[in-house]
């Protein structure tokens, strides 16, 4: 099975596929490869209109995985305070680190 992981934002009731062709992640996702692990960096919808915006990690045709994410915002800052990975929390503010092990 051949994964091609694609990032959707569900905004305003709409699942929107990410890409950014300007930025340097145009789909706000990258992998990487730390103490021979391999990781993956994401950037979460952060749209301001829903109280817990919600991404889509579409791993391939069948296999998809939904992040839902909590903000305190104020006019100078967004801070993700909690994440909840397929209806789990997962990470809640002021953890060590906010990862979470995935096994596909």
């Amino acid at each position: 099975m051949r994964l091609y992981q694609k990032i959707y934002y569900l905004i305003n009731g709409v699942v929107e596929e990410v890409f950014y062709p300007n930025f340097d992640k145009p789909r706000n996702f990258s992998f990487y490869e730390r103490d021979r692990i391999y990781r993956m960096g994401l950037s979460p919808n952060g749209n301001e209109k829903d109280e817990f915006p919600i991404t889509y990690i579409k791993w391939n045709e069948t296999d998809t995985d939904t992040i839902k994410c909590s903000f305190s915002r104020t006019a100078n800052s967004v801070i993700c305070t909690k994440v909840w990975y397929n209806e789990l929390v997962m990470w809640e503010a002021y953890a060590t680190c906010r990862c979470i092990q995935v096994v596909k």
